[in-house]
């Protein structure tokens, strides 16, 4: 018994169950009556990522305010919590009968065109084999690339993972990864959620395994394999969504970014579970939903400065929403307040951060003027420059399998599946948000101080793998039979 409870604590998964049972516990409580279909999916993909980044936060403020009882703090605060949460879901099922009132649209029903049959079964199972062995591809890919190389690439090594070390071998002088000392390389103002997960599963196994970094990547890698499994299946079938869960992990870009152990990929995915949670917020007119948007966009903030940009985008978006006709003047009332409580504690952990200990950053250390800025705003072969990458990275095969190439012809031939009966699938959230993020970056590139061919040639490809999924979700929403839905199914 002693041996079979020490083999468990010393798994490099076993950090992760306090975070995932935490996670499922909290989005579990927030959805508990509403009829999401595919719901194990959903909460699946949903209860890794917001549990570690949930852990972040304790282990940060435990670390700012506890000293020396740090680390003990953060994982009895998360224990707390994770019965709190446990508590609060019995308590709603033993309530369920008494109490219980659906007060959303229910989203359960399958479009009549797409009931079973044979052939749906038949392409269930075919696709679900060749799921399956995509699977077993890439997990031979990334268990070659992490016996290789399992530190990762320079940002993983010097930046993620150096902040994790801080944690983990000090509370006392942690504060000492915001050194100037270091800063020119180690990115002072960068967001904590990726180290401080990993540092959470150092503290948790009590010395700092080497493979946990990578067990973190791929924690967020696979849930965004599940949502969009679970995003694309809840709109069509399970074998559209299984098509669209081996077109993701199948693409090199993405693949290539997990094994590096930066924090894109995490990124990718608050972003990714944002928009698609703030869609179905808007479908079935559901406040938590809205609330669990606000919380991934929070920890976008939380995971790289990056966040910042997106909160500013799907801020925009929530106050687009408030025109639609189908939500009613309650739904325009509370949503956005709903969205801002989810999104309050993460996004002011970031911006404490950064306050107190982050630093100008090297945008704003650089000393130009307005005119310089100006200047490169208005730059016309640089601004040709920055197109012309655009579209080299985004036309390459080798890197997205033709992932953008479908994209646009998914913009080129949306009109032609539009009816009255899909006016309020939202799906203009995906397109509006491919197109903000893009446009930030475009800007970015701009202004950098950095030498614009360097900065392109090793951060192109990693930052359009943030809204790489949200174009992969808006092709198949475009392409699956989703169009024969009744106007008040979702």
């Amino acid at each position: 018994m002693h041996s079979l409870q020490s083999f468990f604590i010393s798994s490099p998964l076993s950090p992760l169950l306090l975070p995932g049972v935490t996670g499922f516990l909290l989005v579990m409580v927030l959805t508990y009556k509403i009829p999401l279909r595919f719901k194990s999916l959903f909460l699946l993909s949903l209860s890794f990522p917001v549990g570690l980044a949930l852990s972040s936060l304790a282990l940060f403020w435990s670390y700012e305010f506890l000293g020396q009882y740090a680390k003990q703090a953060a994982i009895i605060s998360m224990a707390i919590v994770c019965f709190i949460l446990g508590s609060n879901l019995i308590w709603q099922s033993y309530q369920k009968h008494r109490f219980y009132r659906q007060d959303s649209l229910s989203i359960d029903q399958p479009a009549p065109s797409l009931k079973a049959s044979k052939l749906g079964t038949v392409l269930t199972v075919i696709v679900t084999i060749g799921f399956i062995l995509c699977l077993f591809n890439f997990f031979e890919f990334i268990l070659n690339r992490l016996t290789w190389n399992p530190v990762g690439g320079w940002d993983a090594r010097y930046v993620w993972n150096l902040k994790a070390r801080f944690f983990v071998r000090s509370t006392e002088y942690w504060r000492d990864m915001f050194s100037p000392l270091i800063s020119s390389w180690s990115l002072r103002d960068y967001p904590l959620m990726l180290p401080g997960s990993i540092a959470w599963g150092w503290n948790w196994l009590g010395r700092e395994m080497l493979f946990w970094p990578g067990v973190v990547n791929l924690a967020f890698f696979l849930s965004i394999a599940l949502l969009t499994i679970w995003y694309t299946a809840s709109r069509s079938t399970l074998w559209h969504g299984l098509l669209a869960g081996a077109f993701f992990i199948t693409m090199p870009s993405f693949q290539t970014w997990v094994a590096a152990l930066y924090a894109d990929i995490p990124l990718g995915f608050f972003i990714t579970a944002s928009a698609a949670l703030l869609i179905q917020a808007a479908r079935s007119r559901n406040r938590n939903l809205a609330l669990l948007s606000g919380l991934c966009t929070g920890f976008s903030m939380w995971t790289k400065n990056e966040g910042i940009f997106f909160s500013i985008w799907i801020g925009f978006t929530v106050i687009l929403l408030l025109f639609s006709k189908h939500l009613d003047r309650q739904d325009k009332k509370w949503f956005p307040v709903f969205f801002l409580c989810g999104f309050a504690v993460p996004a002011f952990t970031a911006w404490y951060l950064k306050w107190n200990y982050g630093g100008p950053g090297i945008y704003l250390q650089t000393g130009r003027s307005f005119g310089d800025y100006l200047k490169a705003l208005t730059d016309g072969a640089r601004i040709q420059y920055i197109a012309a990458n655009f579209a080299a990275f985004k036309a390459s095969f080798a890197l997205w399998h033709s992932l953008w190439v479908f994209f646009v012809s998914a913009l080129i031939f949306r009109p032609m599946f539009l009816s009255k009966n899909r006016a309020t699938t939202y799906s203009w959230v995906l397109v509006l948000l491919v197109l903000l993020i893009d446009a930030g970056y475009f800007l970015i590139f701009q202004i950098t101080p950095i030498d614009l061919r360097s900065h392109i040639q090793w951060s192109l490809s990693r930052l359009l793998t943030h809204n790489g999924v949200l174009a992969l979700l808006f092709i198949f929403e475009t392409f699956s039979p989703i169009d024969q839905h009744p106007q008040n199914s979702i």
